[in-house]
């Protein structure tokens, strides 16, 4: 009934504005008008079967775990349209899910809490949201959940204005969604990607990608995507100044949501084509959209939107001098916008508008009194916004600084926590290493102790990796030039005699291990060293050792390349690693294996042996590299 006495008040207003030198504009106006109308009732009357679906699951849902999930649901379908209710579901759902225990549901749940609290702008509780999800997700494969929190972060980082961090979370959504060859997500990814690229005016870049995401939604039939597409590719152009070119993409934005609920999409459409063809001086079809805009805003509640339509509504009076109903937009425009500040003055502006209504003098000092208050308010207005924005700007920064000092002492808490246990892992092998000192004295098996020199001299390169890593700044990395160097002179200390002579060549390219490389390399090199020192090294000439590790390019991956020589007898000829059953032939295979490498031994003027291993997890130029 609401819609039906809507209609009425409608076709009455319509027909009385009626005048002999603007039937035309106003017969299309209320036809127009009309038509949309008779589009409002069809869509009321019908209910919306996704959420009442969604209610009635939930009503009967007996498992909490269920419950928990369409609750979710019930979240995300709110989000753009209710915020508050949207937030509301989320939390229950994440009460639930840490009620249950449920890991993977608190992450969903902790997802949707921060989506929730952008939509409503509190972008602080967004980012606790945020990192509280991140906590759980550490140790976590679900790659899935992965591009959820991380497209959220993106989102997110846009919002508050840091534009390098949003691109950063958004090529790596594109990149998880690739790898899960999830071709949906990597839609949304590349679209989310666009609007990055416009934010920094990277128009190629923007332009190009957005080639590929149509191609994408084309092939995957998605309306809603092609809409958006379309959408952006418009405020590409109307940035650039192809006012022909964004009212075309405006109208198939129209054509492809047309039997749909996009309604912010719908109005912002209208309210985008009114501007564009004010622009374009074609009075006729601006005002036919800025009305349809205003009608559509006010039907569906669509704040936004109905600031949108205030807004062409007061460009195009602005243009055609109509300056009473300009300002008559404006200040409706401009209530809205301070409402999302909780700053509108309603009783002013009533004020205001009685002041404007009751001058009725001579037209022409009307129009200048009437372009005086709307330049006063205008300035007023701005000065106001400016004020609330910085206000509200100073505050978000100081909550921002607050959290990220305290994310940045957490941080050092845990390096110093990390350290000293590498520390003491180094110490408790030093124990253990000078234990079997004690036990090499008592005993006079020349077999046995030979045996316990060889087992002291694995456990003090694990030490060293261990006491390296607590002395750098990066606690998973180790420079392997000096690591090579202190190995090297730990086994000389065991093995070396006064007659012998030993010079080690290294030559790295400043590479840099991670713990999970350094400490079964460290352990190859520990056998190599003692093997050298027992078999190749004679006295009474110079002993050489080349030890070398570079990068190299294998089955179309680059992995590292390690050779070890000497200048030795040699291996002998019937030698075969791979049926060696010494201890050390069998240390170096099973070492091999866990870097994932293949090995080689063979002569050429002394021992060769050459190690092939992957490169993961391991650093290129120091510390702070992110490879």
């Amino acid at each position: 009934m609401a819609v039906v006495k809507q209609s009425t008040v409608f076709v009455q207003q319509a027909w009385g504005k009626l005048k002999l030198k603007k039937v035309a504009v106003q017969i299309k106006i209320f036809l127009f008008g009309l038509l949309f109308i008779v589009m409002a009732a069809k869509a009321y009357s019908q209910t919306d079967e996704g959420l009442q679906s969604l209610r009635n699951k939930l009503a009967v849902a007996e498992e909490d775990s269920f419950k928990c999930i369409l609750l979710n649901d019930l979240g995300r379908y709110f989000r753009n349209k209710d915020a508050a209710k949207s937030l509301a579901y989320s939390e229950e759902a994440a009460a639930l899910a840490h009620k249950l225990q449920w890991k993977r549901g608190m992450m969903l749940s902790l997802i949707e809490v921060a989506w929730a609290n952008i939509y409503k702008g509190d972008f602080p509780a967004a980012m606790t949201a945020s990192l509280e999800a991140q906590k759980l997700m550490d140790g976590s494969n679900d790659t899935e959940l992965m591009w959820q929190l991380d497209f959220v972060l993106g989102e997110l980082f846009r919002r508050i204005g840091n534009q390098e961090l949003s691109l950063a979370y958004n090529q790596k959504c594109l990149a998880l969604a690739k790898s899960m060859y999830n071709d949906q997500m990597t839609l949304t990814s590349t679209l989310a990607l666009v609007v990055n690229y416009y934010y920094e005016q990277n128009w190629l870049a923007g332009d190009t990608l957005l080639k590929e995401g149509f191609s994408l939604a084309i092939r995957l039939n998605d309306t809603m995507a092609q809409a958006r597409i379309f959408e952006l590719q418009a405020g590409s152009h109307l940035y650039k100044g192809n006012l022909v070119e964004a009212r075309d993409d405006f109208l198939k934005v129209l054509s492809l949501l047309e039997n749909t609920q996009a309604h912010h999409n719908i109005a912002f459409a209208y309210s985008q084509l009114a501007g564009i063809y004010n622009a374009l001086h074609n009075r006729d079809s601006a005002m036919l959209y800025a009305n349809t805009a205003l009608q559509t805003a006010e039907t569906f509640q669509l704040k936004k939107e109905l600031y949108d339509a205030h807004i062409a509504w007061f460009q195009i009076d602005t243009t055609y001098s109509n300056y009473k109903s300009a300002v008559v937009h404006y200040l409706k425009a401009d209530s809205l916008w301070r409402s999302d500040f909780n700053m509108e003055s309603a009783k002013l502006i009533q004020v205001a508008l009685s002041d404007f209504a009751q001058e009725k003098k001579d037209a022409q000092v009307k129009l200048e009194l009437d372009r005086q208050r709307f330049i006063r308010n205008l300035i007023v207005g701005g000065l106001a916004i400016a004020l609330i924005l910085l206000a509200v700007i100073f505050n978000q920064r100081q909550k921002m600084k607050h959290t990220s000092e305290q994310l940045r002492i957490s941080l050092m808490e845990k390096e110093a926590l990390l350290r000293e246990i590498h520390h003491r892992v180094k110490n408790n092998l030093e124990v253990i290493s000078s234990l079997l000192t004690l036990q090499t004295r008592n005993m006079t098996d020349e077999t046995g102790k030979a045996a316990l020199a060889e087992g002291q001299s694995r456990v003090q390169s694990i030490a060293l990796i261990h006491h390296k890593l607590y002395r750098t700044d990066d606690l998973g990395l180790v420079e392997l030039h000096g690591f090579v160097k202190d190995l090297f002179k730990q086994v000389k200390d065991v093995f070396n005699t006064p007659e012998t002579q030993v010079d080690l060549t290294i030559n790295d390219g400043e590479l840099w291990l991670s713990t999970e490389a350094s400490v079964p390399f460290g352990l190859i090199l520990n056998e190599l060293f003692t093997n050298i020192f027992k078999y190749a090294v004679q006295p009474g000439r110079l002993n050489t050792i080349n030890v070398s590790l570079q990068e190299a390019i294998r089955h179309d991956a680059v992995d590292y390349h390690f050779i070890c020589r000497d200048n030795g007898p040699g291996l002998p000829i019937d030698f075969d690693p791979e049926k060696s059953m010494s201890m050390g032939m069998k240390v170096i295979r099973l070492l091999t294996r866990q870097l994932h490498g293949r090995s080689d031994f063979y002569n050429d003027e002394g021992m060769v042996f050459e190690l092939f291993f992957s490169r993961k997890g391991s650093g290129h130029k120091g510390p702070e590299s992110n490879d």
